[in-house]
């Protein structure tokens, strides 16, 4: 009983090291290699929990480096449990946070250009670009419907979609990707 007693938190910190290898390296690493990877419409669901795989990983890594740059210069952090079980939540916590925008978006930042000696006709004229749109898991019909029609709210004389505007493979996505159809601009919609 000893034995198993001193050997339970190590076996413990083992099996929790396995499991973030396991979900931070051999999963996403799996997905970028796979020569099929999209094909089958598992591989999408798959490739939703490599991204937030990622994205946990990037910021443990933060948190992590972030602790131990400020325990240099002060005793504030004592390593222990609760310390540990907050930095490894706290990602979790992050992840929801950076969900939110996706969630209640799109969200419209109004910019104003100024050139010297620009023609008069092209004063009130308006670009409404659509940036890093990643339509796949996350990025559903409703959500694709609702940008459609908060750009065409600004009346725009031209629309751009300057990129990531598809994550996985077309076929799986096609509903949300012909929604973009919709976009309307008096001198067209450009990508």
């Amino acid at each position: 009983f000893y034995f198993y007693k001193s050997l339970q938190p190590n076996f413990y910190q083992f099996l929790w090291i396995l499991l973030i290898s396991f979900f931070v390296f051999f999963l996403p690493f799996y997905f970028w290699v796979s020569p099929n990877r999209g094909e089958q419409k598992w591989e999408v669901y798959f490739q939703k929990i490599c991204y937030y795989s990622q994205g946990y990983y990037s910021y443990l890594l933060f948190f992590i480096l972030t602790r131990d740059v400020i325990s240099i210069f002060s005793d504030y952090f004592k390593y222990d449990s609760l310390e540990t079980k907050f930095i490894l939540a706290l990602p979790f916590i992050f992840m929801v946070l950076g969900r939110l925008p996706i969630t209640f978006g799109p969200f419209i930042k109004t910019t104003n250009i100024k050139f010297d000696n620009l023609k008069e006709d092209l004063k009130s004229f308006k670009i409404a670009q659509i940036s890093d749109l990643h339509i796949g898991p996350d990025m559903t019909l409703p959500m694709v419907k609702r940008t459609v029609e908060r750009t065409n709210s600004l009346n725009p004389d031209i629309i751009v979609l300057t990129g990531d505007i598809v994550d996985n493979t077309d076929k799986w996505f096609l509903d949300e990707i012909m929604e973009l159809k919709n976009l309307k601009a008096k001198y067209g919609v450009y990508f």
